[in-house]
């Protein structure tokens, strides 16, 4: 009998399985087209042409946040969007309802595939006489950038319309497959993994948008960071390692994450911001920076999108989730942080930093602390994530050392009590970094410690009632 894995059980409620009947959804009506043979013709337009394929993802990537909250118990609509209180109350027709619309995420598809389409024009009108690297590394992004757009889609409306055609003008998308949940996640992990011209989404070169657009500037004082370019496309780990949950591959998701956490703990285990590690410096007085500002934090940002108002680069979440809300927090949700039973904590009759941090009462109605500015960092993925999903895997996996450690008492803390030589043994694939005695400035607190809070009873999984019950204690953590 298949598993109805935690993923399944966040998402499958949240769904708009009512507009998979409707072929509106299905067949939007843009105009997003390719611009024709000009579209690139010089070296410069391989990367403008990457930039415009960002533009239309940062219209897009924070549209889940209304398309899927909405619907969850966290929030309920305010009186001031008629169009949002339609969607979050299921209405059966919300054809035009400009939140509900896909048009957008097509529009993503649509950029990706004319891209790649061009973009291999150019580099065969120049018989390969081009950086390869830069070309590699641009259509490893665009697969990923399709990759997600595309999983997205699936996890929101159930179901898809696949093409890789470039659009150089308005077509009939009845023409193409419409794919079904499974299919499309099938569909995603074959595009990652077999790519465009040869290039996977697996593929790392070396490229950074850092170094390109500094090139020529040899003195560091006059170098400006674009570090936020480079963190805007999840990397292909993240995206293999969810869609393999999200199929049951749980030996599969368990080797991608934990293969992507011990590199990120390798490079940057040193310093004050341990890179994507559940340490002290992930909690407390930290958190409420992660989604009220621009600061990429490495302990934090996986993958995000930035926006610069003075480039007109803005997204509405400040004023639709925070300024002027059309989604309020619900009192069962705030209430969760300290009810005990739902929210163990350290010390009895302490609070959780992630409540006082995100909700505040204003009107007698609660209401999100995040994103204060329309300049707000959006993520695509967040290291907590990553060790959320590394939980569940090792939870399927029957390794219930790793599953109490990474979610509640910490590697760091396992290590001083039982050593590092039994840590090789017992934590054998994971590397030294998780721990301050295998060589980490910080080591790993758990995802739970690092917050303040206290452990969550978990089962043995030698039965399958007890790897249910340890989902749904996992599940209170999203």
């Amino acid at each position: 009998m298949k598993t109805k894995t935690i993923l399944k059980y966040a998402f499958f409620c949240l769904t708009l399985p009512g507009l998979t009947a409707c072929s509106d959804f299905f067949e939007p009506e843009n105009g997003t087209v390719l611009r024709g043979n000009d579209y690139i013709g010089e070296s410069s337009e391989m990367y403008s042409g990457y930039a415009g394929v960002l533009a239309k993802l940062q219209a897009v990537v924070y549209k889940p946040i209304y398309l899927l909250d909405s619907r969850a118990e966290s929030f309920v609509p305010s009186e001031r969007d008629y169009e949002m209180i339609a969607l979050a109350n299921y209405n059966d027709d919300l054809t035009g309802n400009s939140y509900a619309d896909p048009a957008q995420f097509y529009d993503v598809v649509i950029a990706c595939n004319d891209y790649l389409h061009k973009v291999k024009e150019y580099k065969d009108s120049r018989n390969g006489e081009i950086d390869m690297d830069a070309y590699q590394a641009l259509v490893a992004g665009v697969v990923r950038i399709k990759t997600w757009t595309y999983f997205t889609l699936a996890k929101i409306y159930g179901e898809v319309v696949w093409f890789d055609d470039p659009m150089t003008s308005m077509v009939d998308y009845s023409q193409y497959p419409h794919y079904d949940f499974d299919k499309a996640l099938q569909a995603c992990l074959d595009w990652l993994n077999t790519g465009y011209d040869g290039v996977s989404g697996n593929v790392e070169t070396g490229f950074t948008w850092d170094d390109y657009f500094n090139t020529g500037v040899d003195d560091p004082d006059d170098r400006v960071s674009y570090a936020a370019w480079d963190i805007i496309v999840p990397p292909y780990f993240v995206l293999a390692g969810e869609i393999a949950l999200w199929q049951d591959r749980f030996s599969d998701a368990y080797k991608l994450i934990l293969g992507g956490l011990n590199q990120a703990l390798e490079e940057g285990h040193s310093g004050s911001a341990q890179k994507w590690g559940m340490s002290g410096s992930y909690g407390g007085r930290n958190y409420y920076r992660y989604f009220n500002g621009t600061a990429i934090n490495s302990y934090m940002t996986v993958a995000a999108m930035s926006y610069n108002f003075l480039k007109d680069q803005t997204n509405t979440l400040s004023q639709n989730l925070y300024s002027a809300a059309v989604l309020n927090a619900t009192e069962v949700v705030a209430d969760r942080y300290t009810r005990e039973d739902f929210n163990p904590m350290q010390t009895s009759g302490s609070t959780d930093v992630r409540f006082a941090q995100i909700w505040e009462e204003n009107n007698d109605a609660w209401r999100l602390r995040r994103y204060r500015s329309s300049e707000c960092l959006v993520y695509f993925y967040r290291s907590v994530e990553l060790h959320l999903m590394l939980c569940e895997a090792a939870n399927h996996l029957q390794k219930d050392t790793q599953l109490d450690c990474l979610l509640n008492t910490g590697i760091n803390t396992w290590v001083d009590n039982y050593g590092m030589d039994e840590y090789a043994v017992q934590f054998s694939d994971f590397n030294s970094y998780w721990s301050v005695k295998g060589g980490a400035t910080y080591g790993n607190s758990s995802i739970r410690k690092c917050n303040g809070c206290g452990t969550r009873p978990l089962e043995s999984t030698d039965t399958p009632e007890g790897i249910k019950h340890n989902d749904l204690e996992l599940l209170k953590e999203y």
